[in-house]
């Protein structure tokens, strides 16, 4: 036995310590359930949603653009600042239609949203649309 072997021991103590701190900070962080979620409802959507057909490469994309109304775009800039840095949902009525991480404000508040089925493509945009209709 040498007489440092109390010195090794706590020394192989304190890195094994260490590491198992640097692996939990640096592990993904699980959420506690389901993201922040912001709801839109009848009046929240500016203008009827249509479905547009684009080619990339040889695949076709259907896309929508959804904008919301002036009202309900203050209303999400107002969720954005809540929730900066977070993954959220936004749904219409009760279905997600659309998950996103907020980096930062958006102006004004669309998106366009691709789809590689026509069939996802017409039901959220029928969704939406209803949503359109005050």
């Amino acid at each position: 036995m040498t007489p440092n072997t109390g010195l090794d021991h706590m020394k192989i103590a304190i890195i094994s310590l260490a590491l198992v701190l640097f692996a939990v900070g640096c592990s993904k962080k699980e959420s506690a359930g389901t993201p922040p979620q912001f709801i839109l409802r009848a009046g929240d959507i500016a203008s009827p949603v249509e479905v547009t057909t684009n080619m990339v490469g040889a695949t076709n994309v259907y896309s929508i653009f959804v904008e919301f109304s002036d009202s309900e775009q203050s209303h999400f800039r107002e969720f954005e600042q809540e929730h900066l840095n977070q993954d959220i949902q936004i749904l219409a009525g009760s279905e997600v239609f659309m998950g996103m991480h907020i980096q930062g404000i958006v102006s004004p508040v669309s998106f366009k949203l691709p789809y590689v089925s026509p069939d996802e493509a017409r039901a959220i945009a029928d969704a939406l649309n209803k949503l359109s209709e005050k």
